[in-house]
């Protein structure tokens, strides 16, 4: 895979020197297996977890994916971003929300729902130049807003 640089949100933790030329991504998953895993992990995120609407309009990519504000470390894995809707604490749908699931050796190492239209993953899930912003390079210099606090209507969760 070649050198790209993260965009939008993300912070400037990548991954520590020497290890791009190491990184276990782990076999490749099918779309098949890499999505029940996902949707298994992120429905068990929510409060009504068979009320969940999946939509994944982004490709399966093999990379890093960075730091976020939440995630506190990088992750070596195939990844994606998509969408859910899913019923919240009133019974209502939310309305689509991004979300960013990272897959390595048939489990997810990380997952999370953006809470809102202007938070790490939902800046990085929105990108139009999608597999182009997420490998990392060392000239690659961007900012985190750590002022934006997660509040998940759907999971519950602060």
């Amino acid at each position: 895979m070649g050198a790209l640089t993260i965009s939008a949100c993300a912070t400037s933790n990548g991954p520590p020197p020497g290890l791009l030329e190491n990184a276990d991504y782990g076999p490749p998953p099918t779309e098949a297996e890499f999505f029940r895993v996902a949707e298994e992990e992120i429905r068990n995120s929510l409060i009504d977890p068979d009320s969940g609407r999946f939509d994944w309009p982004n490709p399966i990519v093999r990379g890093y994916w960075p730091e976020t504000g939440y995630s506190r470390a990088g992750y070596f894995g195939y990844f994606t971003c998509g969408r859910i809707n899913a019923r919240n604490r009133m019974g209502g749908y939310t309305g689509r929300k991004p979300f960013a699931v990272v897959y390595r050796y048939g489990r997810i190492l990380y997952s999370n729902i953006a809470d809102s239209t202007y938070g790490d993953i939902a800046m990085l899930c929105a990108s139009t130049q999608w597999e182009q912003n997420f490998s990392w390079t060392e000239e690659a210099e961007t900012q985190s807003d750590p002022a934006l606090k997660p509040t998940n209507d759907i999971t519950g969760q602060d």
